[in-house]
């Protein structure tokens, strides 16, 4: 009795021409003995032609495999996921980010204070969109403060966001001394500074005097947050000059208690 053994392989011609020939184990590909093909942690750069030729005595086959890799689908996310409350000065251009990540890449659309939608890109003379999710209000006023939202939406999902704007008032004073501030020989004197603006601004509170027999020029100054707008006030800083007679002189924030009259001896 008369046996015939056929012999046969299988082999994958791998992209730059790599040739893998069944059994094979690599780290990431692996070609098993059946002469399946597995590549283990698919990236995009896996994408590309990949050729199976199976071989025995009576002749070979090829089989083309042309690959593609896709990124996975991801729902919206903002980079920012926090509303945001933006303080705008009044006339200077304003951007509002509503940056967005997501696959496919997400349709990012934006609600006006008024509760007009625009889903596409905006360009007037008021308002303009950027390509990256943002929303430029060329010149703020009080007209144009109020509650923006920002919208993301791809096939896999959708979320919005808040962003309050509200337009810088430049600080004002409401304690303005009419004429000279005077005081009696040996008592306290008291300065008051009040103020008012948006945002609401920090003032150097009440300077007491505890001994009004020296002399002291006084700048009452109010700012607004130096993180928030450092341009729109006097950058001029609270001054005190003092006669050599003078005792003490306190500054206090407004809500704080004075110092005793032994706790502050010059």
């Amino acid at each position: 009795k008369l046996e015939t053994w056929h012999y046969w392989t299988i082999m994958w011609i791998m992209p730059d021409n790599i040739f893998l020939t069944a059994p094979y184990y690599g780290s990431r590909i692996v070609v098993h003995k059946n002469g399946t093909l597995e590549i283990r942690n698919i990236r995009p750069s896996d994408t590309a032609e990949f050729i199976c030729v199976a071989r025995n005595d009576g002749g070979e086959s090829m089989l083309v495999v042309q690959l593609e890799v896709v990124e996975m689908l991801r729902r919206p996310t903002f980079k920012n996921p926090f509303n945001e409350k933006i303080i705008a000065k009044p006339g200077k251009a304003t951007t509002l980010n509503c940056s967005v990540d997501g696959n496919p890449p997400p349709d990012v659309s934006w609600m006006l204070p008024n509760g007009t939608w625009f889903s596409g890109g905006i360009k007037t003379s008021q308002f303009l969109t950027g390509s990256h999710g943002t929303l430029t209000i060329s010149s703020p006023d009080t007209a144009k403060a109020g509650r923006y939202r920002c919208a993301a939406r791809n096939k896999v999902g959708y979320i919005e966001k808040l962003l309050i704007v509200e337009v810088g008032q430049k600080p004002n004073i409401l304690t303005r001394p009419v004429g000279p501030v005077k005081g009696i020989s040996g008592e306290s004197l008291s300065l008051h500074c009040l103020s008012e603006g948006s945002p609401r601004p920090r003032t150097n509170g009440t300077l007491l005097i505890r001994d009004s027999s020296l002399t002291v020029p006084v700048v009452i100054a109010a700012h607004l947050d130096r993180a928030q707008s450092r341009s729109e006030v006097n950058q001029r800083q609270p001054q005190a000059k003092y006669t050599p007679r003078s005792q003490s002189a306190v500054a206090l924030q407004k809500g704080e208690e004075g110092p005793g009259e032994d706790e502050v001896q010059h």
